[in-house]
């Protein structure tokens, strides 16, 4: 007898009804796991599969670690636009397309907020050009400054520095007599041709000031202009020294000892005329009068500061070269409330056209 065990056994092959049940058994399990797959991640809307895989895409770029782990993760598949984009590829509206817009919300805009919108234009243009005069003043203290700029006589007639100012205010703390100071030989003349003279009375100078004082720009240049007027010394003058420079002339005939015009300028003590001559230069002390009181040194600086009474030229300069012509005017001191004045004062009848001449003393020329 043969061994059972050893004996092979045959496998019978399948037929074909078996092999296609175990086909269809096979499709249906799978198709049973793709259910369920399904079932677990319902998606509402099937339209927002290409954005659903589009937003992965993005989002795994973005923070791929966390995205998983996001609770919000079934609600942002609902949303229509994705929340987050890829940096720097967003496209830009049409340059026109923003014109367009921009000019429909000025038509629409309220006429208040117009008249802003104008307002804020004008204070940046307001402040372009504040910083346009700031340049051009700073270029002008570079330059030279021409004496002829200040030759409208609109220049004030009592101006002060700094320390001028405060030692006016401690003399008009004791208000003293109106002194009138003339030059010697021109008293000595005013008495042989006069007795009481207004150049000699205390209160006629009072009243002339107060009516200076009171005048305006304007009403200051018409008076001097209706008294003097301009001129530049030709070459055929024997000043040759004054050849090209300017001087005054009597606009009309100037009756002898009459006041013509006041000598206006900055009053300087102290440091103040140092920093005069740092901005205007060394010529501050050429048109300089000296009007102490006493023994305060106090100087009227006429350049920069003056009026026509300025280029009132010498007589003479004193030396052996230049020639001596006859002066017909001077200056006067007038202390009026315990503060000086200085006054162009006619010695000698001035005819119209004639050239105004004082004498500046010989002190006046040493070292020049």
């Amino acid at each position: 007898m043969s061994n059972p065990v050893n004996t092979p056994t045959k496998i019978q092959p399948l037929s074909k009804q078996e092999i296609l049940c175990t086909n269809v058994q096979s499709n249906i399990a799978d198709i049973k796991n793709r259910t369920n797959q399904l079932q677990q991640k319902t998606i509402t809307n099937p339209s927002m599969e290409t954005p659903l895989a589009r937003r992965k895409q993005v989002t795994q770029e973005v923070n791929p670690k966390h995205l998983n782990d996001r609770k919000d993760k079934e609600d942002m598949i609902n949303l229509k636009k994705p929340t987050h984009h890829i940096p720097y590829i967003e496209q830009l509206p049409h340059p026109e397309s923003q014109l367009h817009l921009i000019k429909q919300k000025i038509e629409h805009t309220p006429l208040v907020f117009q008249q802003l919108l104008d307002k804020t234009i004008i204070k940046a243009k307001s402040k372009n050009h504040q910083i346009k005069n700031r340049q051009k003043k700073r270029n002008k203290k570079k330059k030279k400054i021409v004496l002829t700029k200040y030759w409208d006589n609109k220049a004030p007639l009592f101006s002060l520095g700094k320390n001028a100012e405060i030692l006016k205010k401690s003399l008009r703390q004791g208000k003293s007599k109106t002194k009138v100071i003339l030059p010697e030989q021109v008293k000595k003349s005013v008495r042989a041709d006069f007795e009481n003279h207004n150049l000699l009375n205390p209160d006629y100078w009072g009243k002339t000031i107060e009516h200076w004082l009171s005048l305006s720009a304007g009403g200051r240049k018409n008076s001097i202009d209706a008294l003097l007027q301009p001129t530049t010394i030709n070459n055929s003058d024997p000043r040759k020294k004054l050849h090209g420079h300017y001087g005054v002339l009597a606009a009309r005939d100037i009756p002898p000892y009459s006041v013509v015009a006041p000598y206006a300028g900055l009053y300087c003590i102290g440091s103040d005329i140092l920093r005069e001559k740092a901005y205007y230069g060394s010529n501050v002390g050429r048109y300089a009068v000296d009007c102490s009181i006493d023994s305060m040194q106090i100087d009227l600086c006429g350049y920069g500061h003056g009026n026509l009474t300025l280029c009132i030229n010498a007589n003479t300069t004193y030396s052996k070269d230049d020639p001596v012509l006859n002066d017909n005017a001077c200056f006067a001191l007038i202390i009026y409330q315990g503060w000086p004045y200085i006054f162009v004062v006619s010695i000698n009848k001035i005819k119209k056209k004639c050239e105004l001449l004082i004498d500046y003393g010989q002190f006046y020329w040493k070292g020049r």
